[in-house]
């Protein structure tokens, strides 16, 4: 998507935007619009600000169901979470001596105890994602 802006005819400035022939018409500036220079700032803000937006979805929606923010959110959450377990397991074999365990990955350790440090919620020295943080998203 293009937006361009031509120049004043008097006092006002003609903005359109151009699009490929697959993309449907959505933002205001289809067509031309007209604005005044006090607020063509707030419209060409706002106006790229929508297809920005518009642009990513649709790109997304041609390969896979499109995921908000929240959803993408919680799977890392849910990842993280699964790497600190399986951090968690490997370091206790590693201190029981299991002779197949390998080292601890420290990162993740380092992580969960800065995290406990700071009081984050946490049920037996492991990071939860608590579905109740993410009600917005419905991903759980």
């Amino acid at each position: 998507m293009n937006i361009v802006i031509f120049p004043p005819n008097t006092f006002y400035y003609r903005v359109k935007t151009y699009r490929r022939s697959e993309m449907p018409g959505i933002l205001s500036a289809s067509h031309y619009k007209l604005s005044s220079q006090e607020q063509l700032p707030h419209f060409v803000c706002n106006s790229v600000l929508m297809a920005s937006r518009f642009a990513r979805v649709w790109h997304e929606l041609a390969d896979s169901a499109y995921l908000t923010n929240w959803a993408q959110r919680a799977r890392q959450l849910r990842a993280l979470r699964e790497r600190a377990i399986a951090a968690q397991q490997t370091l206790a074999k590693y201190q029981a001596g299991d002779e197949h365990a390998s080292a601890p990955p420290t990162l993740l350790l380092s992580l969960l105890v800065q995290l406990q440090a700071l009081d984050v919620p946490a049920v037996g020295g492991l990071l939860l994602a608590d579905a109740s943080l993410c009600k917005r998203c419905r991903c759980h």
